[in-house]
């Protein structure tokens, strides 16, 4: 990989204030454009969502990321100028989820080849072919003892509204999503 081709953009981002990290403001769509160029540059998927960017100064970038159909593991993308005098990208897992929304952090992260999303079995099939998988919660809001169903396009959102709002409401099963209302409708089980 040319060395070339991503550092300028690693450079952006580290200039991009705090603020940015938000992603409510121009600069926060900023950074997420900027992360989503150096991700397609090795070819993540484009359904890959942005879970943190913990790392963003020094010219060094670490945007840590999960596909939406892979419970099995957790991404890290690094690039920048290391403190060795480097300058490289590194895909690696970090860890892998274990229940809902929990991660299981591996003790030594497991590196990738940067290939290793356009290499994958199937990738280019599963890109074309993948619909766009929603997430469900069924709950009771406890001051009104009303049922409800509510529907989230990202695992984050639903987990968001989750932390957000357990004080008010009590989950009467756990969050499932679209890929098992298809499955259920088509078995003819409701």
């Amino acid at each position: 990989m040319n060395k070339n081709n991503f550092m300028p953009i690693v450079e952006k981002i580290c200039s991009l204030p705090p603020s940015a990290l938000d992603r409510t403001e121009e600069d926060g769509k900023e950074l997420l454009n900027l992360c989503r160029t150096l991700m397609d540059m090795v070819n993540i998927p484009s359904n890959a969502e942005i879970y943190e960017v913990p790392l963003m100064e020094n010219n060094q970038v670490a945007i840590y990321f999960f596909l939406e159909n892979d419970d099995e593991k957790e991404y890290c993308l690094n690039a920048g100028h290391w403190l060795n005098d480097t300058i490289s990208m590194e895909l690696e897992a970090y860890g892998k989820e274990t229940n809902e929304y929990d991660i299981e952090m591996y003790t030594a992260f497991e590196s990738l080849p940067l290939d290793y999303f356009g290499n994958h079995e199937n990738s280019e099939k599963n890109e074309t072919t993948m619909k766009r998988m929603r997430y469900y919660i069924d709950y009771v809001d406890k001051k009104t003892n009303m049922e409800h169903s509510t529907s989230f396009e990202t695992k984050i959102e639903c987990w968001a509204f989750i932390r957000k709002n357990e004080k008010d409401i009590h989950l009467t099963k756990k969050p499932y999503t679209s890929d098992f209302l298809d499955w259920f409708f088509s078995e003819g089980i409701a």
